[in-house]
């Protein structure tokens, strides 16, 4: 579960199921504050288990899941589509799939924006072994890897940009936290 950011006229949140034997979903969910109510405004086929979601910070509409299709861990960028049309009665809605990065072979955990350097190209995503940064096209459904940040001998459980510096990101492994400094290519 994640909240959207970019939203900001309502409280909206993502929710992903992870069953193995059927086919998962992506639920929509709005809260009210003046009525204290939670409920669903948008129920999306998903085939594979979710593992974990991404919002767009800047774009409501966009966000990524990780997901394991039972050969190789992948993630993909989904586009939703207009809030009206899903809330529709006996609505059929269905995410577009923008771009799909695969051929990761360790367990993907996330996937991270940037959001300081003003653009929705650059992506991080974190699997166990390493932190791999991607320029993505979602017009032309292209990603193209820029570099692989390998943690060797540590399991890498979790990676975020720095707030204040837009090409510093943290990495915790184990019992330690690593620095990447993404202009150097050093950590």
């Amino acid at each position: 579960m994640t909240s959207v950011i970019a939203d900001t006229e309502r409280h909206l949140f993502l929710v992903g199921t992870m069953s193995l034997n059927s086919f998962n979903e992506v639920h929509l969910i709005q809260y009210s504050e003046e009525k204290n109510d939670v409920w669903c405004v948008g129920l999306y086929p998903h085939k594979h288990e979710i593992w974990s979601i991404s919002p767009c910070p800047s774009e409501k509409d966009l966000f990524f899941t990780v997901y394991n299709t039972g050969k190789e861990y992948k993630t993909s960028l989904w586009k939703m589509p207009p809030l009206e049309e899903t809330e529709k009665e006996n609505s059929s809605a269905k995410l577009e799939c923008l771009l799909t990065i695969e051929g990761h072979s360790d367990p993907l955990h996330n996937v991270l924006w940037n959001t300081k350097l003003g653009s929705l190209d650059r992506i991080l995503t974190v699997d166990n072994s390493s932190v791999k940064e991607w320029n993505i096209d979602s017009i032309s459904k292209k990603s193209e890897s820029i570099s692989t940040y390998s943690i060797l001998g540590n399991r890498v459980t979790c990676a975020k940009w720095d707030p204040h510096h837009p090409n510093l990101v943290a990495v915790a492994s184990r019992s330690k936290i690593q620095q990447i400094d993404l202009r150097t290519k050093k950590y």
